[in-house]
C-alpha cells in the first residue's frame, strides 16, 4: 500500500485526553502514532467526540488543539491547528452569543425610538 502521508507516523502508546465543550467535556484516549501533520487515537467509541477539540498527552501536560480528519467507531485520524486552547466555543454557547447579541440589537432601537422628540 502507498503512504500519502505528508510526513511519517510513529508507533507509540501513549495516553491522552480530550477536552471540550469548555473544559467541561472529557475523553481518555490512546495515541497509537503520531508525526508533525497528526495523530490516530483510539477510545472506545467517537461518536460524541465533536470536530475539534483539545488534546493533552498525560506525559506532556502542555494542550493542543486538533480537528478531526477522518473516524472510525473506536479511532479518530487528527491534525493539529493553530487555534489558542480554550479558544474553541461550544456550539451552544455561541448559539446563546448570537441570541444575545439580537436581543441587545431590539432594545438598542427601542431605546432610540423612546429617545427621539415627538
Amino acid at each position: 500500500m502507498e503512504e500519502r502521508r505528508i510526513n511519517p507516523r510513529n508507533k507509540t502508546y501513549l495516553g491522552a485526553e480530550i477536552v471540550f465543550n469548555g473544559r467541561y467535556s472529557t475523553f481518555d484516549c490512546l495515541v497509537r502514532n503520531r508525526s508533525l501533520s497528526g495523530a490516530t487515537l483510539e477510545m472506545g467509541e467517537t461518536l460524541g467526540t465533536p470536530g475539534a477539540f483539545e488534546l493533552t498527552l498525560h506525559r506532556e501536560g502542555t494542550p493542543r488543539v486538533c480537528r478531526v480528519v477522518w473516524r472510525s467507531r473506536t479511532q479518530l485520524g487528527v491534525a493539529p491547528t493553530d487555534e489558542k486552547p480554550g479558544t474553541i466555543v461550544p456550539i451552544e454557547a455561541a448559539r446563546r452569543m448570537r441570541q444575545l447579541s439580537q436581543e441587545r440589537d431590539i432594545l438598542r432601537r427601542r431605546l432610540a425610538d423612546m429617545n427621539e422628540p415627538a
